[in-house]
């Protein structure tokens, strides 16, 4: 039997890479916490992606959490002007990672990681050192380091989603 591991996943092209190398290893459920997205209508069209991957990839189930800009806006309040990769990036990957440690803690996850490291935008080293910092010690639930961009993955990731018909969006999805 596989270990249960749930991804942060922040898109469906960025999964791509990320299920391509964990599915194989692992009972995998997508989780996707994303309240940082622009309009409710790109968080919806986003989410909906994530049904086309079930056919390409072995996936044990999809985790919507509920479109909630709310959580966002305190962490990010004074950092509205800074570019991706800076201070407010940072505070949002660490938002998700947190919120994705906690649930996959409460649910008796063997692993958690996200699909943010799939990104050339977004810097693999923060995430693994911050997604490690959300486990308690007396927490049966790890976190997974990764960096799915690596091994040509980005580039698989994008001829799969090119593949699979997915909405590829131009930008994170960050509330300006």
């Amino acid at each position: 039997m596989k270990e249960t591991l749930l991804l942060h996943t922040c898109c469906a092209v960025c999964a791509c890479a990320a299920l391509n190398k964990l599915c194989g290893t692992y009972a995998v459920t997508l989780y996707f916490y994303n309240p940082n997205i622009n309009t409710q209508e790109e968080h919806a069209k986003r989410a909906a992606q994530l049904e086309k991957l079930h056919a390409a990839f072995d996936i044990a189930d999809i985790i919507t959490v509920p479109y909630a800009p709310q959580d966002f806006f305190p962490h990010v309040a004074d950092l509205t002007d800074l570019p991706e990769r800076g201070a407010r990036c940072q505070q949002c990957i660490t938002l998700r990672l947190k919120n994705a440690a906690t649930y996959a803690a409460k649910n008796g996850y063997a692993y958690y990681t996200t699909t943010l490291s799939a990104s050339p935008h977004k810097d693999a080293n923060f995430i693994n050192s911050t997604g490690g910092t959300f486990v308690e010690p007396q927490s049966p639930t790890r976190f997974l380091p990764a960096d799915f961009k690596k091994q040509n993955g980005f580039l698989f990731a994008s001829q799969t989603a090119q593949k699979l018909d997915i909405y590829r969006q131009t930008y994170c999805g960050c509330v300006k």
